[in-house]
């Protein structure tokens, strides 16, 4: 049988063979190419990937990720591997919610895997004009101090209203914001899960009990060094129906 160098050097018959040489020169040539094939396809598991690893015509398992990680290059430059984002928007949570008095995000919401997060809320339904208010949460309990300051700049029409705050209990997200109207709240959080105090910036849209279009703007700081791990939002009064977004970000 012939040697080729090339490629996997399998051992082929050729035209010099004997014909009764190959029976057994094709069930080598056979066992080769079996032996190789499953070489190439080194996976065992639904999910796993392969990759050519530094060996010439040899691949290399990379057994598949857990829920939420991204495919991404390693260090070295050399090879892929499962990983979390480090930069861009992750989705963490979202839930919708029916004629709740009050809606906190799941426990360990916020954690040491990202800096910063966003919030979006969307209340499509409420039960009476309210005043919407949010508060860190940590270990299943709301922060109720007087430790959040608010500042809010609010317009309507041609109006501009300004207000602060300085030993406020929770954070402002809106006031006097009329029941017969959505509301739509983004808020970012800033290092929530830190031994710092935090920021948070936030926005809202929605008609107040006058029937204006209300746009407002409310910023502020929690002088709390506390590693908070979620966020409750709550009504003033009575019940609302809606769905939230939360998602991380690193610095």
């Amino acid at each position: 049988m012939a040697n080729p160098t090339t490629n996997y050097a399998f051992a082929m018959p050729t035209n010099t063979d004997l014909v009764k040489d190959l029976p057994a020169d094709f069930e080598i040539f056979g066992q080769a190419v079996d032996t190789k094939i499953k070489d190439l396809n080194p996976e065992t598991t639904a999910g796993d990937i392969s990759y050519r690893g530094s060996t010439a015509n040899a691949k290399t398992r990379l057994a598949i990720g857990t829920a939420g990680q991204v495919l991404k290059v390693n260090s070295g430059a050399t090879a892929p591997e499962w990983g979390t984002v480090s930069s861009g928007l992750t989705l963490l949570t979202n839930a919708a919610f029916t004629t709740v008095s009050s809606y906190s995000l799941p426990n360990s919401t916020f954690s040491s895997t990202y800096t910063n997060y966003l919030i979006v809320l969307d209340i499509t339904a409420f039960s009476a004009n309210n005043t919407f208010i949010a508060r860190m949460r940590s270990s299943g309990s709301d922060y109720t101090g007087n430790q959040y300051l608010n500042q809010r700049i609010s317009g309507f029409g041609a109006t501009i209203e300004a207000s602060s705050g300085a030993t406020n209990t929770s954070i402002d997200i809106g006031a006097d914001v009329n029941s017969n109207t959505n509301y739509q709240l983004r808020l970012e959080l800033y290092k929530p899960n830190a031994n710092v105090k935090k920021w948070f910036l936030s926005q809202q849209w929605f008609y107040d009990s006058a029937g204006n279009n209300r746009h407002q703007l409310n910023a502020g700081r929690i002088d709390q060094s506390t590693q908070y791990d979620s966020l409750s939002i709550i009504p003033s009064t009575g019940t609302m129906t809606g769905r939230i977004f939360c998602y991380g970000y690193a610095a």
